[in-house]
């Protein structure tokens, strides 16, 4: 990813963020929400337990039809097609 102008680089809270959320576009939307949700509950927690952790969302992201979908959509390159389920 090229640098956007108006960020300063790499450390900064908005660049990274801005980095963060285009490489979240190739997604699919559970997946986004699990890591989020994984990443927001875990920061209170020491390391190896946040890392140990139970989030229903990366369960639900396991269980799904689109942990299937985006490797074989690489397989067959072409751009997958998230359901969400």
């Amino acid at each position: 990813m090229t640098r956007p102008a108006a960020l300063p680089g790499p450390g900064n809270v908005g660049y990274d963020s801005a980095c963060i959320a285009a490489s979240s576009s190739f997604c699919s939307p559970l997946s986004v929400r699990a890591s989020k949700q994984a990443a927001l509950q875990g920061l209170a927690k020491p390391l190896a337990e946040a890392m140990a952790g139970d989030y229903p969302l990366v369960q639900k992201l396991w269980r799904s039809e689109d942990v299937v979908e985006g490797p074989r959509a690489f397989a067959e390159k072409r751009k997958p097609v998230w359901k969400g389920r």
